[in-house]
């Protein structure tokens, strides 16, 4: 895979930590072009998707993303 540096984002995925109060980070990735990310979001609570174009600012970048929100269905015995 040929990668242009001006087409690259940092990224966090954080989520709600086991202290009240306090996140802690699901996924992180540097210098990313594409990519598909799978995570359970076992605590209740808020998540923050962050997207950082600083490693290379004079080219706008256009994030695309997509949150599918499952939940296991005993009645069928699968997901969503």
């Amino acid at each position: 895979m040929i990668l242009a540096y001006h087409s690259l984002v940092d990224y966090v995925v954080a989520g709600p930590g086991k202290e009240p109060g306090k996140e802690r980070v699901i996924l992180e990735g540097e210098k990313e072009r594409q990519g598909d990310y799978v995570f359970t979001a076992n605590e209740v609570g808020e998540y923050r998707f962050c997207f950082d174009n600083t490693v290379s600012t004079f080219t706008d970048k256009l994030v695309d993303f997509e949150i599918t929100v499952c939940q296991f269905s005993q009645q069928y015995g699968s997901w969503c």
